[in-house]
């Protein structure tokens, strides 16, 4: 964190990776705007030219990135090979590029007005959305996150997980379905920052509202709509059934309006459970 003349300016980027191979995100404070844009670093050459290798899909997510930026009052500006673009029309871009250039502006706007937790949390706000165009148009790796088989001190049975796709375990779908919707759970409404403080912050599973067997080849999801935030409880509760309860349903359920009168395929469920 910086004081400048112009206002307090925050910076971050990836970790992991050497700031001049990459790329860093520096947003400004003012009195009344944000400012925040995209520098990357000098030996970042194919950095960029991973981001004009973008196919469709991922050039959608950076849509869908900048129609939440502009939705909150953001203006964003958008270059490719130092000509302006329309970060709002991806099919208008050039095929391929050598430069790119990303700033997101919102003015006026409320900002800190001395209070450095606001202003913390405007950077936040404003630097993850811009962050989430980069990243969009980079090509991702999956990574496994089950624990390991000698980890010690979980309950039995802890080992099963709900499998979820490939649409879900995506990380920009993820973040676009976060910023969206949340970090709540929709079903019961459990927030794990609210609980745990830090340790819970962000900490949420991602559900697909249409079930993967329904999906074609061609499927396109907005992760705004097609994903919703749940709990592991919640998430483990609506496969329970198949196909998977809708999460209004399990929403009624948890408020107690029909769960006189279970589904039959829950009520045959709880049967079998209570049998074991």
């Amino acid at each position: 964190m910086d004081q400048t003349s112009e206002g307090i300016i925050y910076a971050a980027w990836p970790a992991g990776v050497a700031q001049m191979d990459g790329f860093a995100v520096a947003t400004t404070i003012g009195w009344h705007s944000v400012r925040c844009s995209v520098e990357f670093g000098s030996f970042a050459g194919d950095l960029m030219a991973a981001t004009s290798k973008s196919d469709d899909s991922q050039r959608a997510s950076f849509k869908s990135f900048a129609q939440m930026a502009a939705a909150a009052g953001g203006q964003v500006q958008f270059e490719l090979d130092d000509v302006p673009s329309e970060a709002l029309v991806p099919g208008t871009w050039p095929g391929s590029w050598q430069r790119l250039s990303l700033r997101l502006v919102r003015a006026p706007v409320e900002t800190a007005d001395g209070s450095p937790q606001r202003a913390l949390e405007l950077a936040k706000e404003w630097s993850e959305l811009v962050t989430g165009m980069v990243v969009s148009l980079l090509p991702l790796e999956s990574v496994a996150a089950s624990p390991a088989p000698d980890v010690v001190g979980l309950p039995e049975g802890a080992m099963s997980r709900v499998t979820v796709n490939r649409y879900e375990r995506n990380p920009v779908n993820r973040a676009l379905c976060l910023a969206s919707n949340g970090t709540a759970c929709k079903a019961c409404g459990f927030d794990f920052g609210r609980s745990y403080g830090p340790l819970g912050q962000g900490f949420i599973e991602v559900h697909h509202r249409i079930p993967v067997a329904q999906m074609g080849s061609e499927y396109s999801i907005d992760p705004a709509t097609d994903l919703v935030p749940l709990c592991p409880n919640c998430h483990a509760m609506i496969h329970r059934r198949t196909p998977p309860l809708d999460v209004g349903e399990l929403a009624q359920l948890i408020a107690g309006v029909g769960a006189a009168e279970l589904p039959e395929e829950l009520e045959r469920g709880r049967t079998e459970a209570n049998d074991e």
